[in-house]
């Protein structure tokens, strides 16, 4: 367990972030245009600044926000921009699991969790883990301090066997900028609506033993 003494939350920050996007047209994307946005960059900023900049997008995103990749949590695991809310961060942890980017799911770990010990297991799990889909079922920001929660549901296939996780994720905000830091795991019991969004109840769903 992490421990951290929460800071008061400063309401005059006004973050505003470079949001790098690709030419026009090019066929080598080797360069990139530089464009001040001076909102901190939801996916929803995000959509406008790309939908103005002409970017051919194509891969949805892993995290399952509906979103094109590129539109969503590119410019997070890219360090182009920083997620806004605690969501936006679960979110692009989540595809950096997907697309195996231990340095982005390391730094974005709370400073005291010391996440570095916990590269070589994360990439020792790779070859052997495949992300299935990600329900997240709530979120809020707590409005006296500078900390968030979301809970999810996260699907996932190890060594050929089907598992989840199921937590309530929590975040503090540091410096203009949020971080994981530990989570619980709530009880649902057998007869439930499952979790994962089937609509079915969970005795009959991602609960079978």
């Amino acid at each position: 367990m992490c421990a951290h003494p929460l800071a008061a939350p400063d309401p005059s920050a006004s973050p505003i972030f470079t949001c790098l996007i690709p030419p026009l047209a090019s066929a080598q994307r080797t360069k990139w245009h530089h464009r001040v946005c001076p909102v901190i960059m939801t996916p929803e900023n995000l959509l406008t600044c790309y939908k103005t900049s002409g970017v051919n997008v194509s891969e949805h995103c892993p995290c399952g926000s509906g979103l094109q990749y590129s539109l969503c949590c590119e410019s997070y695991l890219n360090g182009s921009a920083l997620p806004a809310t605690p969501e936006s961060l679960m979110r692009s942890r989540y595809s950096a699991y997907v697309k195996q980017d231990t340095g982005y799911l390391v730094a974005t770990w709370h400073p005291s969790c010391h996440a570095e010990r916990f590269s070589a297991s994360i990439e020792e799990s790779y070859p052997h883990t495949h992300w299935r889909g990600l329900t997240v079922l709530s979120s809020e920001i707590l409005p006296d301090k500078p900390q968030g929660y979301v809970t999810f549901f996260a699907r996932f296939t190890e060594n050929g066997r089907e598992s989840f996780i199921h937590e309530r994720s929590r975040f503090l905000r540091e410096e203009q900028r949020w971080y994981y830091i530990d989570g619980t795991f709530p009880p649902i019991g057998r007869n439930d609506q499952c979790p994962c969004g089937s609509g079915k109840k969970y005795k009959k769903c991602c609960g079978q033993s």
